[in-house]
């Protein structure tokens, strides 16, 4: 049975590189054959074999942002030492290529697997995954993955900072095609969609098209935004 340690270690040399490196190679032993190892600053092919070592640690919580190296990029960390919250963040590409600066920080999820919010001095923007800036930064903070609308991906709220009393925050609307359809001024977003969930791309970029996105301001005047005929005030 597949992932008994003989199946694993049936060549002693071939796991010479990830146990010479100082290595426990029971690390490797839940990777599927076909897939890679990604540890520290290193790639392991499932032998245990080196692929590449990098100047930059990967970041493990790119599991939860993608998988290490999905569509050719992941996070890498500046210094590993540091404690979580002092670390910053750039995107790598798989050749050891860094697609960008350091990141204060970055969000936990790829919006529709094409754009993640970045930090940058206390402020919030987008990126795409060839490391091109898609908006300012210029959000307080931008959607996490409870926050999208429904089940789609398609849309993630930023916020800035509100000078109005009483009011937290101003709110808008990002989209997974990196359109920024709402600019933050609002204080409600409502999607009328009659999609919730995917099968395929398709059906994604027909949501986008005939989803209608309803804003109210705060002086109580009524928006509605659709991607055929922008923001009509109505």
């Amino acid at each position: 049975m597949y992932g008994d340690q003989d199946d694993i270690y049936d060549d002693n040399e071939e796991m010479s590189e990830l146990e010479n490196l100082g290595f426990d190679p029971s690390i490797i032993n839940f990777v599927d054959p076909g897939d890679w190892l990604c540890h520290e600053n290193y790639i392991f092919d499932f032998r245990g074999r080196l692929v590449r070592k990098y100047d930059f640690h990967i970041d493990n919580s790119c599991i939860i942002t993608n998988n290490p190296f999905d569509n050719g990029v992941s996070f890498v960390v500046d210094d590993p030492t540091k404690t979580y919250g002092d670390r910053k963040y750039a995107l790598m590409d798989f050749y050891g290529n860094n697609l960008t600066d350091f990141f204060d920080s970055i969000d936990e999820g790829w919006l529709d697997d094409t754009y993640i919010s970045v930090e940058r001095n206390g402020k919030w923007g987008y990126i795409d995954k060839s490391g091109r800036q898609v908006t300012d930064f210029r959000f307080d903070w931008c959607g996490m993955d409870y926050e999208w609308i429904n089940q789609s991906s398609i849309y993630e709220i930023v916020r800035i900072k509100s000078k109005r009393e009483g009011v937290d925050n101003e709110l808008g609307l990002f989209t997974f095609t990196g359109i920024l359809a709402l600019e933050p001024i609002y204080k409600e977003i409502e999607i009328k969609s009659k999609y919730y969930s995917f099968e395929n791309g398709r059906e994604r970029t027909d949501a986008l098209l005939k989803d209608v996105i309803f804003a109210t301001d705060f002086d109580d005047n009524k928006f509605r935004w659709t991607h055929h005929h922008g923001l009509e005030q109505i």
